[in-house]
């Protein structure tokens, strides 16, 4: 079978981008696979896509392209317009279109494309109830496949360890809500690392400017080094505003550490409070958390190990094989 994977840019290593690689991977040991691409940034995301076929396609031709593959997933609103000149196609639902509130004629233009293509769709793919949730209230259509994300082996087997300090990894994007984190950890006296990159400089830069010596900013890692910095975490916080899924939080658990979560979004589906970590909904109740991790040995190791036990079923190989069944079904159906 000859399928497309299409993803507006690989210029930041999030989680949209990690599901086309870790799909793509594994379904071109069996198929034709091609992604097909506007921008191509290899230093800036996941190493080993360069592996994999990857076609340039610019940003205005989405929507009058015509591709040669079986069956397609698109991943980012742009690549979407491919439902207008192609057949079986699917819309993977990673993320908001966050323009809705702009007049701009070309805003405006976008969104009726955007919204015109998605009926056009064959099978519409979102990756947590409150996704599909936002999905079918944005464009009055009902999400016909629902699939988690998937996490890799590697961490799964690293050794178990009660680290030294609080980890966020992920995007450095405002919608992550790394600016309640900094500010909540104002009265934490306890090291923080943030691990990533991408997003607006002014905002990275309004993040440095707290000047919390407890603090530490590191560039986006992977690897064994994206492992052993898992592995050397006391506990891991993530604080969305309104996030589809955050695998970041997957992973973390997949690592045997416990996580404190923005009650919201997809973090409250995949994050069992008392159980892997906490759910919290204020500053109050992070604090308490945090305070309960730093100082119970016992806490994080019991929460740790149901943490692991809980993300078992989530691995990109099961990812996979659903969506290598979802194109078999598209060309049959």
């Amino acid at each position: 079978m000859k399928i497309a994977m299409a993803h507006s840019r690989f210029i930041w290593a999030g989680g949209a981008e990690r599901f086309v690689f870790e799909v793509s991977r594994r379904l071109a040991a069996r198929h034709d696979v091609t992604i097909y691409t506007s921008e191509y940034i290899p230093a800036d995301t996941y190493p080993g896509l360069n592996e994999l076929s990857i076609v340039n396609i610019p940003e205005w031709q989405w929507a009058t392209t015509l591709l040669k593959e079986d069956v397609i997933f698109t991943n980012t609103h742009g690549p979407n317009l491919l439902a207008y000149r192609n057949k079986h196609v699917a819309y993977c639902f990673h993320s908001f279109m966050n323009d809705s509130a702009t007049k701009r004629p070309d805003r405006v233009l976008r969104r009726f494309l955007d919204r015109e293509a998605m009926k056009r769709n064959q099978r519409i793919i979102a990756y947590s109830k409150f996704a599909a949730s936002i999905f079918q209230a944005s464009y009055d259509r009902a999400v016909t496949d629902m699939l988690y994300y998937g996490i890799g082996p590697d961490l799964f087997d690293l050794p178990g360890k009660t680290g030294d300090y609080a980890l966020y990894l992920g995007r450095i994007d405002p919608g992550k809500g790394l600016d309640r984190l900094v500010a909540w950890w104002q009265s934490i006296d306890y090291d923080l690392v943030v691990v990533g990159g991408g997003g607006d400089p002014d905002y990275v830069r309004s993040l440095k400017q707290c000047n919390n010596p407890r603090i530490t900013f590191l560039g986006p890692i992977y690897g064994e080094e994206l492992a052993k910095t898992y592995q050397n975490c006391r506990f891991f916080v993530f604080l969305p505003y309104a996030e589809a899924l955050g695998i970041v939080a997957l992973e973390a658990m997949a690592a045997g550490k416990p996580v404190i979560a923005a009650n919201a979004g997809g973090p409250a589906e995949t994050v069992k409070h008392g159980t892997t970590g906490f759910l919290v909904n204020s500053e109050e109740e992070f604090c308490q958390a945090a305070s309960r991790l730093i100082t119970s040995n016992e806490t994080c190791q019991d929460m740790g190990t149901a943490g692991r036990q809980h993300v078992q079923q989530f691995t990109w190989d099961n990812v996979a094989r659903r969506i290598e069944q979802i194109a078999q079904e598209m060309l049959e159906s």
